[in-house]
């Protein structure tokens, strides 16, 4: 039977409903869970989850926004499959007001979610088959590049879109070079250019360093930036912003340390 929605109620263990039959599961239990402490009992079926195990997720106070839209406020967890970075999850239970059972939200199953915690109200957005935490919210979204310092390839979490602008780049580059070094663009085109092999090239590419990403809400666009291009980009970002002072500009884009208050004051 359904109860009231408090903010202040602890929800400890929940059933959990809307699990697809084919999710991914982890080796412990005989592969009966999907994540410590999620698990199916006895191939029944019947889904729960723990929330009161040292280490787990709590539910807290938040929102779930589903891709048509639709806002569901409740109790929130977010949970990762095994241990990885802390702002990364794989996907998040959330017990609508008035309900007892919590309902699974898969890996693109949301645009983006909410949960009220210790140090205030963190936001997480859909990315590719993650949901990534934002470190600074507004028209200039700032998270972390989850692939920085791995051996995970780039097209495992850069959009499509993104994949594209630098295919694209590429591509520009060595038509560029093509067309200086005697050809037309008629032979250029006929002959192929960086961009149709690039698939086969960016997916050996490895980020190693510290990076961020960086979401335009208003142009629907995806920056990523490094040590590297930092201060290129965001001079790049500054003179599209016409409020923006010349002084904090020129510190902030010297600055790679302080990206997060850049973004803050972009924002602002």
């Amino acid at each position: 039977m359904a109860v009231p929605f408090s903010a202040e109620a602890q929800i400890k263990k929940a059933t959990v409903i809307g699990v697809p039959d084919d999710i991914e599961r982890i080796k412990v239990n005989n592969g009966a869970c999907a994540a410590p402490y999620f698990c199916e009992k006895r191939k029944t079926g019947v889904w729960t989850y723990n929330a009161q195990v040292w280490g787990n997720q709590k539910f807290k106070p938040g929102t779930v926004t589903l891709l048509d839209g639709t806002v569901i406020t409740g109790q929130v967890a977010m949970i990762q499959r095994e241990q990885d970075w802390e702002f990364l999850k794989h996907f998040a239970l959330i017990v609508p007001e008035g309900e007892t059972d919590a309902i699974y939200v898969g890996p693109g199953d949301a645009f983006a979610m909410t949960r009220e915690g210790k140090k205030g109200k963190a936001t997480y957005d859909q990315y590719g088959p993650y949901y990534l935490k934002r470190l600074v919210s507004g028209p200039l979204r700032l998270s972390y590049n989850p692939a920085a310092g791995t051996t995970k390839s780039i097209t495992e979490f850069l959009p499509a879109s993104v994949v594209q602008d630098i295919r694209r780049e590429i591509a520009g580059r060595e038509i560029i070079a093509a067309i200086k070094s005697g050809k037309n663009l008629a032979e250029v085109n006929n002959g192929g250019t960086a961009s149709q092999a690039f698939g086969d090239v960016v997916a050996s590419i490895e980020i190693t360093e510290k990076e961020y990403l960086v979401f335009n809400e208003a142009a629907g666009t995806t920056t990523l930036i490094t040590k590297h291009n930092h201060a290129e980009a965001m001079n790049n970002i500054f003179s599209a912003c016409v409020g923006a002072d010349a002084g904090a500009a020129k510190t902030y884009s010297k600055s790679f340390k302080q990206i997060v208050e850049a973004f803050e004051y972009l924002n602002a």
